[in-house]
């Protein structure tokens, strides 16, 4: 069951509000809620939460659970910034998280060097997904952080479909050398459109602040997270500010 599956990667329950905003129009928001004792909610009624935008109350006007699958892209930097004495730690590492995936979760897992490249397109298969960590190979080129990202975005944008997008990207210090503004305006429109969780190792902080420098958007907001080996970072976007029960 979707609902179980979305339940199991979150730890969480996942809702979509329809709520009247200051401005009279009706927005969407999505939402992790959980009850009193700290446990997934079951049950949430409009009259159990409360939503402000900027200090005003929102009038909530329905709420409904959500049972979208997850899709998730893992975005590896293979190059000269990881180092080939390091590779066999990032398949390592990798294996352990897709070991501990929900069934059923689609992923694609795709190398940043010297350009990306597909180590297996979108699939379900574990078996697929640990044999593509066996064609992970070190580069002597520096990773594209900004390109792969722009790739993966792209993507999103072209599945119309009802899901949770989800990238992690496990970059260096080496990256793109030459980074265009309208490449970082693409990845923001796309992501303005349909909002993301990225999960990003520590590195190209001047370019993670350049591509996360965004309006978000009064539509839909994605809140679903993911299990993590230890140290790796995770700067994704928080959910919503709501309180319930």
């Amino acid at each position: 069951m979707r609902l179980k599956l979305l339940a199991t990667i979150a730890g969480v329950s996942l809702f979509s509000a329809l709520v009247a905003a200051q401005n009279s129009k009706q927005i969407q928001v999505f939402a992790s809620i959980l009850d009193g004792t700290g446990a997934p909610a079951k049950t949430v009624e409009a009259g159990d939460i409360r939503l402000m935008e900027i200090g005003a109350d929102a009038k909530v006007t329905k709420v409904e659970p959500v049972n979208w699958p997850v899709k998730l892209q893992i975005l590896l930097d293979n190059g000269v910034g990881l180092g080939s004495q390091n590779v066999q730690q990032l398949k390592n590492g990798v294996k352990a998280l897709l070991e501990v995936m929900p069934e059923n979760l689609e992923v694609t897992i795709v190398s940043t060097a010297p350009q990306p490249r597909f180590l297996t397109k979108p699939t379900t298969d574990r078996a697929a997904m640990q044999k593509a960590m066996d064609l992970l190979a070190p580069d002597t080129g520096a990773g594209r952080f900004v390109e792969s990202l722009a790739e993966a975005t792209q993507r999103i944008e072209k599945d119309k479909g009802d899901y949770f997008p989800v990238i992690i990207s496990v970059g260096t210090t080496s990256g793109d050398a030459n980074v265009r503004d309208n490449d970082i305006n693409q990845i923001n429109k796309r992501l303005e459109a349909r909002p993301t969780t990225v999960h990003a190792r520590p590195g190209h902080t001047f370019r993670m602040s350049r591509v996360f420098m965004m309006r978000s958007p009064p539509g839909r907001r994605v809140v679903p997270t993911l299990p993590r080996p230890a140290g790796v970072s995770s700067p994704g976007r928080p959910p919503p500010a709501m309180d319930g029960t």
